[in-house]
C-alpha cells in the first residue's frame, strides 16, 4: 500500500495541496467554476468545479458531469480575461474556469508555466544548456503581444501570451539591432523578416548584451570547428568560410569556390573522407548539376536528450522501441558488459581500424556499437535486422577525425551533405541528403520545390530556387534537430504508440509539415543495388 496521502489547506483560499511524505507527488487542487463551449457555439451553464495542474495535464472534475483530462500540449489559446482562465483546445472547445477568489493568480501561473514547458518540448524548441528567460512583448501586430523570451546557448525561443510558440535558431540571424529611443530590440533574420523585442523594462540591455553575447560565441564555435577541421586556411579564408557556414548553414560548391577554388576539395575529405561514404557520395554527385553540390557542418555542444521514454537512437539517428522495459533494460545491461569486456581487453571484435596495437580509446564507443550488436543479435531488446543494414558501423578504411567518437575535450561534430540531382544534364525537383557523421547512414530525397514552379524555370532563374530550396530544407532540418522520425513516420505511427509526442509538432509547425510534404523516400545501404533501387524509386516520386 502507497503512502498514505496528507491534505493541507494552502494559504490562499480556494487550493488545497495533496502530497505523499516522500514527497515524490504534489498536487494542489483548485475549487471554482467551469463553463464549457462547444465548437458549435453551444455553451453549458457555469457549474462548481475542482481542478488539478498535473505534470502533462490539466484535471477539471465538474459537479454533475464527466471528468476533463486536457493535457497542457492540446491547449490551442490560455486567455486571462480579467479573472477568468479561458482555454481553447485544438478541437475548438472551449473551458472558462472562474470564481477561484485569490486563488486566481497561483493557478494561471501553475498552469501558463506547465503549458509553456510542456510546449516547448512538444514543438521540439529545446535548445542547448538551461535557458534563461525575459518577460517582455513581442511587436509586428495591431498591439504587442506580452511573451516570455529564452535564450538557450543556440536558439531564442519566443512565447507568446497568446498565440503559436516559435523558436528562431542563432545560425539564422543576420543582425542584432537596438532603438536607442524605445528600447526595443530589433533581430533581422536570414529570409528577410523582422522580429522586434520590448517591453523588458529594466533588462531591455540585458536581453540585447545576451544575445548578442551568444551570437558571438556562436561565431567562435564555428570558426574553431572549421579550422580544426581544415586546418591550415589563411585567416581570411577561414573568416569567411565561418560567416558562409554559420553553425549548420549548408554551402553550395559554387559559393566556396568564390571563397577559395581550392576548399571545396578539402572539405569534401572532411565530409565524406572515407572509401565508404565517398562511394555513395560520388555516385550522388556524378548526377548533380556542377557547383549545386552543398556542405553543412555544426558543432554540436551536448548529447541530445533521449525525450522518449522506451525509444533508443539507432545509428541512423532515428529512434526504435524496446518491446518493454524489462527487455530495455536488459539490452541496456548487456550492453555495459561487452563495454566493459572491451575496455578490460577480453576481446577486440576483427573490424577495420582495430590492430594488436590495442583500441584507440577514441573508437570505443564505435566499436562498441559493432560488438553490441553481434552479441545480442535476436535478444529482446537488440536492434532489428532491417536497421542493422543501415551501413556499416564502422567506415572502412583509416579513420579521419569527424568519425572518431569525441574524446574527453573534443565537441562533436555533425557533418552532412546535399546533391540536387539530374538525368541525363537535365535537372531533377529533388536533392539527396546524408548525415555523414553517424556510423550508420541513409540517403533520405526530398522535392526542392512545388512541380508547378519548377517546371516554370531555367537557366541562371533555376539554380537560384534550387539554392533556395536547399537552403529552406537544411533550416527544417537544423530546427527539428535532425530528427528524421517526424518526417517519414506515417500519420499512423504518429498518432499511436511511442511517437505520439510528435503528434502536436506535426499539427503546429508548418516547416514540419512542408518536409513531410516535400519527403519522397529514403535509400537503405544494405547493399549497392538495394540503395540504388530504392533511390530511383524516390526520385520518380518527384
Amino acid at each position: 500500500m502507497g503512502p498514505r496521502l496528507l491534505e493541507e489547506r494552502s494559504s490562499v483560499p480556494n487550493a488545497a495541496r495533496s502530497s505523499d511524505r516522500s514527497g515524490g507527488f504534489v498536487l494542489t487542487n483548485y475549487q471554482g467554476q467551469v463553463a464549457v463551449t462547444e465548437r458549435d457555439g453551444a455553451a453549458r451553464a457555469p457549474v462548481s468545479a475542482t481542478v488539478a495542474p498535473g505534470e502533462a495535464s490539466l484535471s477539471i472534475v465538474p459537479r454533475g458531469a464527466d471528468p476533463i483530462e486536457l493535457a497542457y500540449a492540446d491547449i490551442d489559446d490560455l486567455f486571462d480575461d480579467d479573472y477568468t482562465m479561458r482555454l481553447t483546445d485544438w478541437g475548438g472547445r472551449r473551458y472558462d474556469l472562474t470564481m477561484f477568489g485569490k486563488a486566481y493568480g497561483q493557478i494561471l501561473a501553475d498552469v501558463t508555466k506547465r503549458r509553456k514547458d510542456k510546449l516547448q518540448h512538444d514543438l521540439l524548441l529545446t535548445g542547448v544548456g538551461a535557458p534563461k528567460g525575459y518577460d517582455g512583448a513581442v511587436f509586428g501586430g495591431a498591439e504587442p503581444v506580452k511573451a516570455e523570451l529564452r535564450l538557450f546557448e543556440d536558439l531564442l525561443v519566443v512565447m507568446p501570451e497568446r498565440g503559436l510558440m516559435w523558436g528562431l535558431p542563432y545560425s539564422f540571424i543576420d543582425h542584432v539591432g537596438w532603438d536607442e529611443d524605445l528600447y526595443e530590440v530589433q533581430v533581422a533574420d536570414d529570409l528577410g523578416e523582422g522580429h522586434v523585442f520590448g517591453m523588458l523594462a529594466k533588462r531591455s540591455e540585458e536581453f540585447r548584451d545576451d544575445l548578442t553575447a551568444k551570437m558571438d560565441a556562436l561565431a567562435r564555435r564555428t570558426a574553431q570547428t572549421l579550422g580544426s577541421l581544415v586546418p591550415g586556411l589563411e585567416p581570411a579564408v577561414l573568416s569567411k568560410l565561418a560567416g558562409a557556414m554559420r553553425d549548420g548553414r549548408a554551402v553550395q560548391q559554387r559559393a566556396a569556390d568564390r571563397i577559395d577554388p581550392e576548399l571545396w576539395a578539402r572539405l569534401e575529405q572532411v565530409v565524406v573522407g572515407t572509401p565508404a561514404l565517398r562511394s555513395t557520395y560520388d555516385a550522388l554527385k556524378e548526377m548533380t548539376p556542377p557547383g549545386w553540390a552543398a556542405f553543412g557542418v555544426k558543432g554540436v555542444l551536448s548529447v541530445e536528450e533521449n525525450d522518449l521514454p522506451g525509444v533508443r537512437f539507432t545509428d541512423a539517428g532515428d529512434r526504435e522501441v524496446s518491446t518493454s522495459r524489462e527487455d530495455h533494460t536488459a539490452y541496456r545491461d548487456r550492453i555495459q558488459s561487452v563495454r566493459d569486456g572491451l575496455r578490460q581487453g577480453a576481446f577486440v571484435p576483427a573490424m577495420p581500424g582495430v590492430g594488436a596495437g590495442g583500441i584507440d580509446p577514441r573508437q570505443l564507443e564505435r566499436i562498441v556499437q559493432v560488438a553490441v550488436r553481434g552479441a545480442t543479435a535476436g535478444q529482446p531488446g537488440a536492434p532489428a535486422t532491417e536497421d542493422q543494414a543501415e551501413g556499416p558501423e564502422l567506415p572502412e578504411g583509416s579513420e579521419t577525425a569527424h568519425e572518431q567518437a569525441p574524446g574527453p575535450d573534443e565537441q562533436p561534430t555533425r557533418l552532412w551533405y546535399f546533391t540536387p540531382l539530374a538525368r541525363d544534364g537535365k535537372p531533377l525537383n529533388c536533392v539527396a541528403q546524408e548525415v555523414t557523421s553517424e556510423s550508420g547512414h541513409a540517403t533520405y530525397v526530398f522535392r526542392l520545390m512545388e512541380p508547378e514552379r519548377f517546371g516554370a524555370l531555367f537557366g541562371d532563374d533555376l539554380a537560384e530556387a534550387v539554392a533556395e530550396g536547399i537552403a529552406r530544407l537544411n533550416r527544417a532540418l537544423l530546427t527539428l534537430n535532425f530528427r528524421r522520425e517526424p518526417i517519414y513516420l506515417t500519420d499512423e505511427q504518429i498518432t499511436a504508440g511511442a511517437y505520439t509526442r510528435y503528434a502536436v509538432a506535426l499539427r503546429k509547425l508548418g516547416h514540419l509539415r512542408w518536409t513531410r510534404t516535400a519527403f519522397l523516400g529514403r535509400a537503405i545501404h544494405m547493399d549497392d543495388a538495394t540503395w540504388r533501387a530504392q533511390l530511383e524509386d524516390a526520385i520518380a516520386k518527384a
